[in-house]
């Protein structure tokens, strides 16, 4: 009603008004109401007068900075040893010789060392253990742990859910390309455009991936509502396991608490809207495709509705982050591995520093937006995210310096 948000820079900030609204008794002027479910806490209250008094200057979101390589104090460990001097703390014993080979089996492969790797092993010394590594990496055991991990973003299905559940016969082909992704380690940045769009690449086998959501087949059901909601399905997936953002809460109104406006999120969608469902005629795996005729002009869909129109919108990716150019989903998919994002690759290198320590260095892995944690070590994290880029996109290569 005041034409006044603080979550924005804005022309009308009175700094004394705001002081004012948050510290007096008055029933009629407090901010928040008495009313409120969050009233505001004194130190909350602090912290506002704190950042009033030293400019209310606003930044952007840690997320949304570009990604800088800071100098390393020696590698990983580095960051770890110079984190834990900040807070007083000593390193944990090291672990002997069969607990690591034993850590390092499960976590590469799944599966434990036999006796004889314990046997071979047990005089572990760093050479030893590099060359232990490097095996483990080369096993074919090595893409079914990791491929896993990525099939559970993946929302992999051996069937199509809902009340029929019908089978999938030929699923398994996209969960056999991705065991072979891991294995072959195709780079990130390939292994992410193959599956956005390696239809425009002559390479559609990955595309399998937004085949894998839930699929309404039962009699009776509004095929164009079902159309709408895989489409929902793909902008929200690609949204979380990519840049780790909540794109989803914007389908009906723009985001509460993150930078996505309700156009932004249809925008988005409009790289999927002319797609379609294909099985390759001879090995018969599932792909996705562009639609060349008949191409629909994608529109806002006010309040998440899939009846009601409101403005057209083009291809385009959030106003929030750097710009991308073209229209299609291979633009796309090279913006979101471009160097100008900073998500992408911190999410990933978060992803799987999560499946080594059981938490990831942001907690939060589907939100690095702001009602998301923010990360324990933002160093670390980004001279990760940028190691990883600059070594290829090596996921190997990114785990072997991780379990090292």
């Amino acid at each position: 009603e005041a034409d006044l948000r603080l979550d924005v820079p804005g022309e009308h900030f009175d700094a004394k008004e705001i002081i004012h609204r948050i510290t007096t008794r008055d029933p009629d002027d407090i901010m928040p109401p008495r009313t409120s479910p969050k009233p505001l806490t004194s130190e909350e209250t602090a912290i506002l007068q704190r950042w009033i008094a030293a400019g209310a200057k606003y930044e952007q979101h840690w997320a949304f900075l570009p990604v800088r390589r800071p100098v390393t104090p020696g590698g990983i460990d580095g960051f770890i040893r110079a984190e834990l001097k900040e807070h007083g703390l000593t390193a944990s014993p090291r672990a002997d010789a069969r607990t690591l080979i034993r850590r390092v089996f499960l976590d590469l492969t799944g599966l434990p060392p036999t006796p004889s790797d314990l046997s071979d092993f047990s005089d572990l010394s760093d050479e030893k253990y590099a060359l232990l590594v490097d095996r483990l990496l080369a096993s074919p055991h090595f893409g079914e742990r990791w491929g896993r991990h990525w099939l559970d973003m993946a929302r992999y299905a051996d069937s199509n859910g809902f009340l029929g559940d019908g089978l999938r016969p030929n699923a398994y082909k996209y969960r056999d390309w991705v065991i072979r992704a891991f294995n072959e380690d195709l780079p990130f940045d390939q292994f992410t455009i193959q599956q956005l769009a390696g239809d425009f690449l002559n390479a559609p086998e990955g595309t399998g991936f937004h085949r894998n959501a839930a699929l309404n087949t039962e009699a009776g059901v509004d095929k164009e509502e079902a159309r709408y909601q895989n489409l929902v399905d793909r902008v929200n997936t690609t949204g979380r396991v990519w840049m780790g953002l909540t794109v989803g809460c914007a389908q009906c109104h723009t985001h509460k608490y993150d930078p996505i406006t309700i156009r932004d999120y249809y925008s988005f969608y409009a790289f999927f809207d002319n797609t379609e469902d294909r099985d390759d005629v001879k090995t018969k795996t599932p792909t996705l495709a562009e639609v060349s005729k008949d191409r629909r002009q994608t529109y806002v869909h006010m309040a998440g509705d899939y009846t009601r129109r409101g403005p057209d919108v083009m291809p385009a990716t959030l106003s929030a982050l750097p710009a991308q150019t073209g229209p299609t989903r291979l633009d796309l998919a090279k913006w979101l591995v471009s160097p100008q994002n900073p998500l992408t690759a911190r999410v990933a290198v978060n992803h799987i520093w999560s499946k080594f320590f059981g938490t990831g260095l942001v907690r939060t892995p589907d939100d690095f937006g702001t009602s998301g944690e923010s990360p324990s070590h933002p160093e670390l994290l980004d001279w990760l995210a940028s190691e990883f880029m600059q070594n290829g996109w090596s996921r190997k290569r990114l785990i072997k310096l991780t379990v090292m």
